[in-house]
């Protein structure tokens, strides 16, 4: 990658489509030179074997302990979960020695070698196999995201709601046209120190449908970094991005509880993540701390603040507490947020 950036000559030409390509073109040509080529072998869970819902129920509260002590490390929650995982280890013992107990009384004179072995190599890890989640991806992929798209199409709203969006539009159109043309504080290149901050909070996670993973973004070089810092200001500078970071990759996964059931997973290009998370930094520093009464979305915040926050208002008094789930909230927004005066 370094003797590839050091003879790379910019054109004034190349568009941020080409780019990209080149971008990509090359560092598959580096990954294939310096990491070997392997069939990856075929494995299923490790506790396929006697996995149940005890088992299901047990890694649920283990992991619920474990995320509540990496936001509030304190000694009374490292005791908590130590006692949680001890009886998670337990329970897995006990369903194992049940499991192997009710295999081992089904074994007569009668059961075959091969049985006895095939039970063995689960048990042992040995011989996994992976199942397909579809037998047709693309097609259940397809199917799932044509239903979201009709049920959020806007010709389903009330007619008196769709007037008001009609209405709306131009002066959101003039708004948003206004701001893109104001000059401001954050309209400067991006740094490497940024790269450098957004690399950071990455890990490894399935690829989109580029096939570059984030190992392969942060062991690329400091002068393939170079490249990759001027694509993204090329990007940020001229309002345009590569239309591979347009394209996703859809894979339909099955719903645990629910039978022939899928949730869509949309797999986006790790080199399009980054640089969101680049303009994101930047985005959070302008805007500022966000309103306290923000829950959703919001990093380091989850659910058990807000119904905390709800139980410290009643104060141990009679309340009633009205949800309401507003169709369509963030086409409606009223600019200026209102919140109830807790």
């Amino acid at each position: 990658m370094t003797d590839w950036d050091n003879g790379y000559l910019p054109d004034p030409k190349e568009n941020i489509d080409q780019l990209q390509e080149l971008f990509i073109g090359e560092l598959y040509m580096a990954a294939n030179g310096s990491m070997p080529l392997k069939k990856a072998p075929a494995s299923n869970h490790k506790d396929a074997w006697y996995y149940n819902p005890r088992i299901k129920e047990m890694n649920k509260r283990v992991n619920r302990v474990r995320k509540l002590f990496r936001r509030h490390r304190t000694d009374e929650l490292y005791r908590t979960l130590l006692q949680v995982t001890e009886h998670a280890v337990a329970v897995s013992t006990e369903v194992k020695q049940q499991k192997w107990l009710e295999w081992c009384s089904g074994l007569n004179g009668f059961t075959s070698l091969r049985r006895i072995w095939s039970f063995f190599n689960k048990v042992v890890g040995k011989n996994r196999t992976n199942k397909t989640a579809h037998p047709d991806p693309p097609a259940e992929a397809n199917r799932i995201a044509q239903g979201f798209a009709d049920r959020a199409k806007s010709i389903n709203l009330p007619l008196p709601t769709r007037r008001r969006q009609e209405e709306l539009l131009p002066i959101r159109s003039t708004m948003i046209n206004a701001a893109c043309d104001m000059a401001d504080n954050t309209d400067t290149p991006f740094t490497k120190e940024e790269l450098e901050r957004a690399f950071a909070k990455t890990k490894n996670t399935a690829p989109g449908i580029d096939g570059i993973t984030y190992s392969m973004l942060r062991n690329m070089g400091a002068p393939a970094q170079g490249f990759y810092l001027r694509l993204i200001n090329k990007t940020y500078v001229e309002r345009c991005r590569p239309l591979t970071w347009n394209q996703q990759n859809i894979q339909p996964v099955p719903k645990p509880q629910e039978e022939n059931a899928y949730q869509p997973i949309a797999l986006i290009s790790c080199t399009e993540k980054v640089a969101e998370r680049m303009v994101l930094n930047r985005l959070k520093w302008k805007v500022g701390k966000l309103h306290p009464r923000l829950y959703g979305f919001t990093e380091g915040i989850g659910s058990h603040e807000c119904i905390v926050d709800a139980l410290a208002a009643v104060n141990n008094g009679r309340a009633l507490i009205n949800f309401i789930d507003l169709e369509k909230a963030y086409e409606l927004a009223n600019a200026k947020p209102f919140f109830l005066p807790w």
